[in-house]
């Protein structure tokens, strides 16, 4: 008899939560080791010393058979080369566990057949989806960082050298940089038994996307993100069956979409939802992120790797790639451009509301953070599409007086966007009390009714971990109270663990309830989570809705925003906005990586004082216009100029100029 598989054992949802923010951190990692390998300021001085070339090449050409004794000429450096290159070494030693780590429960996650569907297990959907685009991620960066060979070669060496062995990871290490050389053909390899369990995952995304990228005359009509449209409305809670959903970035869905299909297009083969939502996100964009700045031109990127899909002919992967292009380069810009007019003033209107009336953020706290989230999606879409222009096609519009050319990925109103997502931003978080006191309330009172009745409602028994589970979310919302403190994040990790203890086949599972026959229940402890993260953790719901964090990356193109904020009149009053931006850049930081925390920290410091600098020299320069404008006008009000204006009135010109000059004379000799 087969051994069932018990998911409670499984700790599905504390694995998923702590492989997430290890891979954020490897990500972090390998992004420095591979700009620091790229520069010559940063790189390790050994890859550098003239005298070692032609070692370096060698290991380079023979990596991962590297053998010391033919390498006896580092034994005078190797204890220096084993300083240097620790920390290079085993980063990507933990990459090689991580990579372990992530398979291991991937293939846990099929053999219990967990069923995804982001509208009912949002948290297990979104971590199961975000852990495979990390993953990938990874391994297409890997790929990139140069000289990985030659460091981890000569670390092995000299650790070889220095104890007459190597270390104990470099085979599978070795193995890892050579079977990831092209990582897309690996990556396809790997997923073929995962190919299930994420078509369920991103063809729950169709109606999430569709809404996301739908045509800016149905947000008009949907008058979305409106306040004054129905203000008989205004008082009432904004509710959804997919409330968590609403505010997820279109550059995420997009990331999960593209990453997860092109290493398993079996999918787009079998699967029409999936072959759909593949084919629009392509046609949106050109340029898809891995990490921070490091981007995939992803049709280019898929043109060089075909051969890997050639026994998928059917999905005339040339031609989609070709066509999509094409509309991600002539339809998307004016699509773009459309969407921020359309949002633009919604901002200005929110801001202006909330600031009038802040008691409203209770009940629209979710238009407040879906007007932010489709906002900064429109920012950051801009910012990496228009210092990604392809380089080909700007010298064919520089020759054509039609086409796409890279000025259709700039606007002048990107300061007024900013500023009304810092007001808010700040407007929310100092708010907050009355927020949370909102929330508290609505906890306690709706929400633990409308729990208890879905508990009654249940279609079947539980067992008793799920019953000690259920009694606990009850017991946690319905004694919250407005005086005490609140910690939700145990009521959250525990509706976490139970999506996956309720998303799996009967087959597989010991529970007797499925989320998939409990709709209701599963929306409404969304909807519970939501709101407690309204109560506890409001700072995690602005930094997924609106951090800015990513122009940190974009110095240069900041600064050019900046500049053209101070040259256009009616966009300088927004200009306070940079400074304040500058305070999201700690929040790239990642504590696997504590080393860069003060360097940025340093940078942001630095650019805000710069840009309240020149504010401030701006401010000099107006009211010194302003001053001397008042100072002329003041002149001319004077009793000799008075006079002077009254004769012209009255007198020609010629008898005019006589008279004061007859005048002038007369007051001379008198002075005399």
């Amino acid at each position: 008899m087969a051994h069932q598989i018990n998911p409670h054992q499984q700790k599905l949802a504390e694995k998923l939560t702590i492989l997430n923010d290890r891979g954020i951190g490897m990500l972090t990692r390998i992004f420095n080791i591979k700009k620091a390998c790229a520069e010559t300021k940063s790189k390790p001085s050994f890859l550098l010393d003239k005298n070692l070339e032609s070692v370096l090449r060698q290991i380079q050409k023979k990596f991962p058979a590297v053998d010391k004794s033919q390498f006896q000429s580092l034994t005078s450096i190797k204890t220096d080369i084993i300083k240097s290159l620790a920390i290079y070494y085993f980063t990507f030693v933990d990459l090689l566990e991580f990579r372990d780590h992530v398979t291991d429960l991937l293939t846990t996650i099929d053999a219990c057949q967990v069923h995804f569907d982001i509208a009912l297990n949002y948290d297990l959907t979104k971590s199961y989806l975000e852990l495979i685009s990390t993953y990938i991620s990874l391994m297409i960066l890997l790929s990139r960082v140069d000289d990985r060979k030659v460091v981890l070669g000569l670390y092995n060496i000299a650790t070889d050298l220095t104890h007459g062995h190597g270390d104990a990871s470099f085979p599978r290490l070795g193995q890892m940089i050579i079977d990831y050389e092209q990582p897309l053909r690996k990556l396809h390899d790997e997923f073929v038994p995962h190919v299930r369990s994420i078509g369920d995952a991103i063809q729950s995304l169709a109606p999430i996307y569709d809404r996301r990228t739908c045509k800016v005359s149905d947000w008009r009509a949907k008058t979305l993100l409106s306040l004054l449209a129905t203000p008989q409305t205004a008082h009432l809670m904004d509710a959804s069956e997919t409330l968590p959903c609403e505010y997820l970035s279109q550059e995420t869905i997009e990331r999960w979409i593209i990453y997860t299909l092109i290493v398993c297009p079996q999918q787009l083969v079998m699967n029409s939802k999936c072959m759909q939502l593949f084919e629009k996100a392509l046609s949106n964009s050109f340029v898809h992120v891995l990490y921070r700045d490091e981007l995939l031109l992803t049709h280019q990127y898929l043109h060089q790797n075909l051969d890997i899909y050639k026994s998928y002919r059917q999905l005339k992967l040339t031609e989609l790639l070709n066509d999509t292009f094409k509309k991600a380069m002539t339809e998307q810009p004016l699509y773009r451009r459309e969407r921020r007019k359309y949002i633009r003033p919604q901002l200005k209107e929110l801001a202006l509301i909330f600031a009038d009336q802040p008691a409203l953020l209770g009940p629209k706290l979710l238009t407040a953070f879906t007007a932010l989230s489709l906002a900064r999606d429109e920012i950051v879409w801009l910012l990496r599409h228009s210092e990604n222009f392809p380089t080909k096609l700007q010298k064919e519009a520089n020759k054509k007086t039609t086409g796409t050319t890279r000025d259709d990925y700039s606007d002048r109103t990107y300061p007024e966007f900013l500023f009304y997502i810092e007001e808010l931003r700040h407007l929310i978080t100092t708010y907050s009390s009355v927020i949370k006191q909102y929330y508290i309330e609505c906890l306690s009172t709706l929400d633990s009714n409308e729990l208890q009745i879905n508990i009654k409602n249940l279609n079947m028994s539980c067992t008793e971990d799920e019953s000690i589970l259920l009694t606990s979310f009850y017991n946690t919302i319905t004694t919250l109270s407005t005086t005490a403190s609140a910690d939700l994040r145990a009521l959250r990790l525990d509706w976490f663990r139970m999506q996956a203890y309720t998303s799996v086949t009967k087959k597989s599972s010991l529970s007797l309830i499925s989320l998939s026959h409990n709709e209701h229940f599963a929306q409404t402890m969304n909807t519970i989570c939501f709101h407690s993260k309204c109560v506890d953790d409001i700072e995690t719901l602005l930094y997924e809705t609106s951090d800015l964090s990513i122009f940190y990356f974009y110095l240069t193109q900041f600064d050019h925003l900046f500049s053209s904020c101070i040259y256009y009149p009616s966009q300088i009053r927004y200009a306070i906005a940079f400074p304040l931006i500058c305070q999201h850049f700690i929040n790239a930081t990642h504590e696997l990586c504590p080393e860069e925390r003060q360097q940025i920290g340093d940078l942001s410091l630095k650019s805000a004082h710069a840009f309240v600098d020149e504010i401030c020299k701006q401010i000099k320069s107006t009211v010194s216009e302003i001053a001397n404008e008042y100072f002329l006008m003041n002149e001319q009000l004077l009793p000799k100029n008075a006079v002077i204006s009254r004769l012209r009135k009255k007198m020609p010109t010629e008898q005019l100029s006589k008279n004061i000059i007859l005048h002038r004379n007369m007051i001379q000799s008198m002075v005399q």
